[in-house]
């Protein structure tokens, strides 16, 4: 029998659900805390190794997010320019790839910002920290940010012109096919990347801020993929725009 909304017993049983829910939960912060300390360990025994598996899983997962938003996207407009036909576990393995590769210079890139300007507050005075940490993130977002977006355009390009065959006729590296191969990345990078330099400093420069004055240095490859992944789906989703 169904109990009536605003009963004794009603007020009782949803107690008892709530209280159960709550206890569930408190269950399962022993479970997250063993495996946030294992994790800890792999990132103080393995940095290097633990950041390239962290980052192939954000870069996998971001894509993943970029295409759902591209399905709702077709749903509403059939003649949108992104290219989004399936639900390609394919493409996901391809942008979670780049950015293993990616994390490999990453990451003894940070090592040097940390060694060139160290900011952890803690291990540096708060002012003198506040004063190296500017010139630390726009070095970063300056240099290596607008060479990271601009090679993940140029591989997703030429990734696909290779082995998809997106863009057009099968590209010979060797052959007559390379200019139609250097126009459309030359064509891509002119498009995307005034906005996405733009769009990186207002997204990143606060959080490598946080990052740097209070992260220690082995997670800072860590925090900067888990805090991207909504940029890695912005980053797919111009991507593999076919608007060109």
């Amino acid at each position: 029998m169904r109990m009536k909304k605003g009963t004794t017993d009603w007020k009782v049983t949803t107690c008892l659900n709530w209280t159960e829910q709550k206890h569930r939960g408190i269950q399962n912060i022993p479970k997250m805390s063993r495996a946030w300390s294992l994790y800890s360990k792999w990132l103080n025994s393995y940095p290097l190794q633990t950041n390239l598996v962290t980052s192939f899983f954000v870069g996998f997962f971001g894509d993943r997010l970029a295409q759902s938003f591209e399905r709702v996207h077709d749903s509403e407009d059939r003649e949108t320019a992104v290219h989004s036909k399936s639900n390609s576990i394919y493409r996901s393995v391809k942008v979670g790839t780049f950015f293993v590769c990616s994390s490999f210079p990453l990451f003894h890139w940070y090592r040097f910002l940390d060694v060139r300007f160290p900011t952890t507050v803690g291990k540096v005075p708060l002012k003198k920290a506040i004063r190296r940490v500017i010139p630390k993130v726009l070095s970063n977002q300056c240099i290596a940010a607008p060479v990271n977006n601009s090679f993940f355009y140029t591989y997703v390009i030429c990734f696909d012109h290779i082995f998809q065959d997106t863009h057009g006729p099968r590209v010979n590296l060797g052959g007559d096919n390379r200019p139609a191969l250097t126009d459309t990345v030359k064509a891509k990078l002119t498009a995307e990347m005034p906005t996405t330099t733009r769009n990186s400093f207002c997204f990143f420069g606060p959080l490598h801020t946080m990052n740097f004055l209070f992260l220690p240095s082995h997670t800072r490859i860590l925090f900067n993929s888990v805090a991207g992944v909504s940029w890695v789906c912005y980053l797919s989703i111009m991507g593999h725009k076919r608007d060109l």
